[in-house]
């Protein structure tokens, strides 16, 4: 059951959307409204919350900016493609829970729930994968053999220089070529591409 006169911020760079979940949370009995300065709105609530939609990971610093400005803002994300890499920078960033934005009306208001009692809710699955560092479509990953040939000579110490001249590639094609490889992974950098390869036993 939700108490009267809790205020939801809805913020959106889809108008269309916005206008959809500003209507889905009244009909939950939120107030729910799209400030124009969202600090001074939040100011003015006893326990402000947001439904916050965003195309990915890369929409990070916008979370900070917003738990920097209400420190102890429910901000619940809503991501295109919530995968392991992106809800863990989101929620690094400040949101309480992450969903994709299908999740059903009764399950949004579940999350918003949550979050107002200070509560992360995330499908035990996705929980798991995150505690293991495991991307959520590992089963689908499937490397090559010149990609599963790269990450072991990354991982025995060889530069990306090295790798370029034995590959039969230029420098700047193998980083291309490696920043795919990485972004199939689910990873961003070097580092996080053998950690991954480490614990899928791919490397020593």
């Amino acid at each position: 059951m939700v108490r009267m006169n809790e205020q939801v911020a809805v913020i959106s760079s889809y108008p269309s959307m916005s206008r959809g979940l500003r209507g889905t949370l009244r009909e939950a009995g939120f107030e729910a409204e799209t400030p124009e300065r969202l600090s001074d709105w939040a100011r003015k609530c006893e326990q402000p919350a947001a439904v916050v939609t965003v195309s990915g990971g890369s929409d990070a610093e916008r979370l900070r900016t917003m738990r920097r400005e209400v420190p102890d803002f429910a901000i619940v994300v809503l991501v295109s493609q919530p995968s392991t890499s992106v809800v863990r920078d989101l929620l690094a960033a400040g949101a309480c829970t992450v969903a994709g934005w299908d999740v059903s009306s009764e399950d949004l208001v579940a999350l918003i729930r949550a979050a107002l009692n200070n509560r992360s809710v995330l499908p035990t699955d996705q929980m798991r994968r995150l505690a293991l560092g495991l991307g959520f479509g590992d089963s689908e990953i499937e490397l090559t053999e010149r990609e599963l040939v790269w990450l072991r000579a990354l991982g025995a110490g060889t530069t990306i220089s090295q790798l370029a001249y034995r590959s039969g590639y230029s420098e700047r094609a193998m980083y291309r070529l490696l920043a795919k490889l990485y972004g199939s992974i689910g990873v961003t950098n070097r580092v996080e591409a053998l950690v991954w390869a480490a614990q899928r036993g791919i490397i020593g």
